[in-house]
Protein backbone atom coordinates (compact mmCIF):
# COMPACT_ATOMS: atom_id res chain seq x y z
CA UNK A 1 0.00 0.00 0.00
CA UNK A 2 1.07 3.25 -0.87
CA UNK A 3 2.22 5.83 2.14
CA UNK A 4 -0.71 8.10 0.60
CA UNK A 5 -3.46 5.09 1.00
CA UNK A 6 -2.29 4.40 4.07
CA UNK A 7 -2.51 8.08 5.01
CA UNK A 8 -5.94 8.51 3.77
CA UNK A 9 -6.66 4.97 5.91
CA UNK A 10 -4.62 6.74 9.06
CA UNK A 11 -7.37 9.96 8.43
CA UNK A 12 -10.29 7.92 8.08
CA UNK A 13 -9.53 5.78 11.23
CA UNK A 14 -8.64 9.14 13.42
CA UNK A 15 -12.44 10.73 12.08
CA UNK A 16 -14.24 7.87 12.99
CA UNK A 17 -12.38 7.56 16.37
CA UNK A 18 -13.15 11.81 16.62
CA UNK A 19 -16.73 10.73 15.75
CA UNK A 20 -17.07 8.03 18.01
CA UNK A 21 -15.43 10.37 21.19
CA UNK A 22 -18.24 13.06 19.88
CA UNK A 23 -21.14 10.48 20.29
CA UNK A 24 -19.79 8.89 23.33
CA UNK A 25 -19.51 12.37 24.89
CA UNK A 26 -23.02 13.43 23.53
CA UNK A 27 -24.41 10.80 25.22
CA UNK A 28 -22.51 11.45 28.76
CA UNK A 29 -23.92 14.64 28.52
CA UNK A 30 -27.46 13.63 27.86
CA UNK A 31 -27.29 11.28 30.64
CA UNK A 32 -25.77 14.08 33.23
CA UNK A 33 -28.24 16.37 32.52
CA UNK A 34 -30.99 13.67 32.82
CA UNK A 35 -29.65 12.67 36.19
CA UNK A 36 -29.08 16.46 36.78
CA UNK A 37 -33.17 17.19 36.11
CA UNK A 38 -34.29 14.19 38.13
CA UNK A 39 -32.41 15.37 41.08
CA UNK A 40 -33.68 18.87 40.89
CA UNK A 41 -37.32 17.21 40.87
CA UNK A 42 -36.66 15.07 43.62
CA UNK A 43 -35.53 17.61 45.76
CA UNK A 44 -38.50 19.75 44.22
CA UNK A 45 -40.47 16.91 45.63
CA UNK A 46 -38.59 15.92 49.01
CA UNK A 47 -39.01 19.67 50.00
CA UNK A 48 -42.63 20.37 49.39
CA UNK A 49 -43.68 17.31 51.06
CA UNK A 50 -41.38 18.70 54.22
CA UNK A 51 -42.97 22.10 54.17
CA UNK A 52 -46.21 20.52 54.48
CA UNK A 53 -45.71 18.03 56.24
CA UNK A 54 -44.69 20.70 59.29
CA UNK A 55 -47.72 22.30 59.12
CA UNK A 56 -50.24 20.29 61.79
CA UNK A 57 -53.12 18.96 59.99
CA UNK A 58 -55.34 21.66 61.86
CA UNK A 59 -54.13 24.16 60.73
CA UNK A 60 -54.35 22.58 56.87
CA UNK A 61 -57.36 23.30 54.38
CA UNK A 62 -57.94 21.32 51.71
CA UNK A 63 -57.66 24.39 48.82
CA UNK A 64 -53.93 24.08 50.31
CA UNK A 65 -53.97 20.12 50.61
CA UNK A 66 -55.21 19.73 46.74
CA UNK A 67 -52.87 22.85 45.68
CA UNK A 68 -50.10 20.65 46.96
CA UNK A 69 -51.10 17.30 45.92
CA UNK A 70 -51.53 18.25 42.40
CA UNK A 71 -47.60 19.98 42.27
CA UNK A 72 -46.41 17.03 43.74
CA UNK A 73 -48.55 15.14 41.18
CA UNK A 74 -46.99 16.99 38.43
CA UNK A 75 -43.58 17.03 39.73
CA UNK A 76 -43.79 12.74 39.92
CA UNK A 77 -45.37 12.79 36.09
CA UNK A 78 -42.27 14.76 35.48
CA UNK A 79 -39.91 12.08 37.07
CA UNK A 80 -41.55 9.33 36.00
CA UNK A 81 -41.37 10.42 32.17
CA UNK A 82 -37.64 10.78 32.77
CA UNK A 83 -37.31 7.29 34.39
CA UNK A 84 -40.50 4.88 34.69
CA UNK A 85 -38.78 2.16 36.41
CA UNK A 86 -40.64 0.33 39.48
CA UNK A 87 -38.71 2.06 42.56
CA UNK A 88 -39.59 5.43 41.49
CA UNK A 89 -43.52 4.28 40.78
CA UNK A 90 -43.48 2.60 44.29
CA UNK A 91 -41.78 5.75 45.95
CA UNK A 92 -44.99 8.26 43.78
CA UNK A 93 -47.81 5.94 44.85
CA UNK A 94 -46.77 6.14 48.94
CA UNK A 95 -46.37 9.65 48.32
CA UNK A 96 -49.26 10.62 46.82
CA UNK A 97 -51.76 8.21 48.94
CA UNK A 98 -50.67 10.15 51.87
CA UNK A 99 -51.79 13.52 50.10
CA UNK A 100 -54.99 12.11 49.23
CA UNK A 101 -55.82 10.70 52.77
CA UNK A 102 -55.99 14.36 54.17
CA UNK A 103 -58.87 14.85 55.67
CA UNK A 104 -59.58 18.36 57.88
CA UNK A 105 -59.36 18.50 61.51
CA UNK A 106 -61.77 20.91 62.52
CA UNK A 107 -61.25 19.71 66.27
CA UNK A 108 -59.83 21.82 69.17
CA UNK A 109 -58.06 19.83 71.92
CA UNK A 110 -60.66 20.14 74.92
CA UNK A 111 -59.23 21.73 78.08
CA UNK A 112 -56.21 23.24 76.51
CA UNK A 113 -54.89 26.60 76.49
CA UNK A 114 -53.41 25.93 72.92
CA UNK A 115 -54.22 24.78 69.73
CA UNK A 116 -50.80 22.98 69.24
CA UNK A 117 -49.20 20.53 71.25
CA UNK A 118 -45.99 22.64 72.86
CA UNK A 119 -44.16 25.40 72.10
CA UNK A 120 -41.32 23.48 69.56
CA UNK A 121 -44.45 22.70 67.51
CA UNK A 122 -45.86 26.10 67.45
CA UNK A 123 -42.73 27.95 65.92
CA UNK A 124 -42.11 25.22 63.72
CA UNK A 125 -45.31 26.03 62.38
CA UNK A 126 -44.91 29.81 61.99
CA UNK A 127 -41.38 28.85 60.29
CA UNK A 128 -43.59 26.24 57.99
CA UNK A 129 -46.21 28.35 57.31
CA UNK A 130 -43.78 31.01 56.41
CA UNK A 131 -42.20 29.34 54.04
CA UNK A 132 -45.19 27.67 52.20
CA UNK A 133 -45.95 31.53 52.10
CA UNK A 134 -42.83 32.53 50.00
CA UNK A 135 -42.99 29.08 47.83
CA UNK A 136 -46.72 30.22 47.07
CA UNK A 137 -45.28 33.55 46.46
CA UNK A 138 -43.80 31.80 43.68
CA UNK A 139 -46.78 30.44 41.72
CA UNK A 140 -48.04 33.94 41.15
CA UNK A 141 -47.14 33.59 37.41
CA UNK A 142 -47.94 30.05 36.65
CA UNK A 143 -51.60 29.03 35.27
CA UNK A 144 -53.05 29.14 38.75
CA UNK A 145 -55.87 31.52 39.51
CA UNK A 146 -54.21 34.96 41.19
CA UNK A 147 -57.52 34.28 43.86
CA UNK A 148 -57.14 30.75 44.90
CA UNK A 149 -52.92 31.75 45.53
CA UNK A 150 -54.21 34.49 47.49
CA UNK A 151 -56.72 32.92 49.31
CA UNK A 152 -54.31 30.42 50.03
CA UNK A 153 -51.84 33.38 51.23
CA UNK A 154 -54.81 34.48 53.50
CA UNK A 155 -54.83 30.90 55.12
CA UNK A 156 -51.19 30.72 56.33
CA UNK A 157 -50.99 33.96 57.14
CA UNK A 158 -53.46 32.95 59.77
CA UNK A 159 -51.60 29.61 60.44
CA UNK A 160 -48.53 31.85 61.29
CA UNK A 161 -50.68 33.72 63.38
CA UNK A 162 -52.50 30.86 65.37
CA UNK A 163 -49.11 29.66 65.90
CA UNK A 164 -47.14 32.54 67.02
CA UNK A 165 -50.53 32.99 69.61
CA UNK A 166 -49.68 29.67 70.78
CA UNK A 167 -46.09 30.52 71.54
CA UNK A 168 -46.97 33.45 73.53
CA UNK A 169 -49.40 31.38 75.31
CA UNK A 170 -46.73 28.97 76.11
CA UNK A 171 -43.94 31.20 77.36
CA UNK A 172 -47.18 32.80 79.26
CA UNK A 173 -47.58 29.29 81.23
CA UNK A 174 -43.54 29.33 82.07
CA UNK A 175 -44.23 32.23 83.28
CA UNK A 176 -46.77 31.34 85.45
CA UNK A 177 -45.08 28.25 86.62
CA UNK A 178 -41.79 30.36 87.31
CA UNK A 179 -43.65 33.40 88.32
CA UNK A 180 -47.18 32.81 90.03
CA UNK A 181 -50.56 33.52 88.79
CA UNK A 182 -50.41 37.37 89.25
CA UNK A 183 -47.31 38.02 87.24
CA UNK A 184 -48.54 35.97 84.19
CA UNK A 185 -52.07 37.36 83.95
CA UNK A 186 -50.57 40.42 82.15
CA UNK A 187 -49.13 37.90 79.63
CA UNK A 188 -52.56 35.89 78.72
CA UNK A 189 -54.27 39.26 78.62
CA UNK A 190 -51.74 40.06 75.71
CA UNK A 191 -52.62 36.44 74.64
CA UNK A 192 -56.59 36.86 74.77
CA UNK A 193 -55.90 40.07 72.96
CA UNK A 194 -54.27 39.22 70.07
CA UNK A 195 -56.60 36.09 69.52
CA UNK A 196 -59.14 38.28 69.89
CA UNK A 197 -58.43 40.03 66.90
CA UNK A 198 -58.20 36.76 64.60
CA UNK A 199 -61.66 36.69 62.81
CA UNK A 200 -59.99 34.11 59.96
CA UNK A 201 -61.34 31.00 61.80
CA UNK A 202 -64.56 30.69 64.18
CA UNK A 203 -63.50 27.50 65.16
CA UNK A 204 -61.10 28.34 67.73
CA UNK A 205 -64.04 30.27 69.83
CA UNK A 206 -63.16 27.45 71.92
CA UNK A 207 -59.65 28.34 72.99
CA UNK A 208 -60.94 32.17 73.53
CA UNK A 209 -63.05 30.42 76.23
CA UNK A 210 -60.27 28.50 77.61
CA UNK A 211 -58.14 31.15 77.74
CA UNK A 212 -60.60 33.47 79.27
CA UNK A 213 -61.46 30.89 82.32
CA UNK A 214 -58.18 30.53 82.67
CA UNK A 215 -57.51 34.39 83.14
CA UNK A 216 -60.75 34.76 85.92
CA UNK A 217 -59.25 31.46 87.48
CA UNK A 218 -56.15 33.23 88.05
CA UNK A 219 -57.35 36.58 89.29
CA UNK A 220 -59.24 34.58 91.55
CA UNK A 221 -56.04 32.97 92.84
CA UNK A 222 -54.43 36.33 92.84
CA UNK A 223 -57.06 37.82 95.06
CA UNK A 224 -57.10 35.15 97.56
CA UNK A 225 -53.40 35.88 97.80
CA UNK A 226 -53.89 39.08 98.63
CA UNK A 227 -56.53 38.17 101.23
Amino acid sequence: MSSTGTAIIIVIVIGVLIGVAIIIQSIEHQRQQKRTRMQAIRNTIRNTEQLYGALPSCLVSEPLNHLISQHINSQWKNLLLLDNNAALQKAAQESLQKLSGFSPDNTYPAGSLTLLNDKNEAQKTTQAARELSQWLQTLKKSSISAQIINDLLSHLQYSHAQANIDCMIFDAIECEQMKGARVSIHQYKNCLNSLNNMHYFQKHDRQVFELSSHIETLLNQADETDQ
